[in-house]
């Protein structure tokens, strides 16, 4: 059976149980992370035409992996960490369905 993590926040939560979010990202970033930091992300089902895509960032902290893939609203987000990704549903106002983003570490391209 494989081991999987979950944890949870929503926007109204204080900045108390948003930091504390944060911190378990970043303890999974360290784990899943190669040298350079450097993440794949998918997305399905995000926004309300429920769009699919992908996108390559470089990130060292859990804010900055967050905010490369959240959009500019309240949400509530369910995380889950598996042994070699993270999965993440982001609910909010033009996804009440939830937006699904899978994440995995990459080589960065030095070009």
């Amino acid at each position: 059976m494989t081991d999987v993590r979950k944890i949870s926040i929503d926007s109204y939560q204080d900045d108390l149980d948003w930091e504390m979010f944060i911190e378990q990202v970043e303890d999974e970033i360290e784990r899943l992370a190669n040298s350079d930091y450097g993440w794949h992300i998918e997305g399905r089902n995000m926004g309300w035409r429920h769009r699919s895509g992908y996108k390559d960032v470089v990130a060292e902290t859990g804010w900055k992996l967050l905010r490369s893939f959240l959009p500019d609203t309240d949400v509530s987000i369910v995380a889950e960490f598996y042994e070699e990704r993270m999965e993440f549903t982001v609910y909010h106002h033009d996804a009440p369905t939830g937006e699904f983003y899978t994440i995995t570490p990459k080589e960065v391209d030095d070009e």
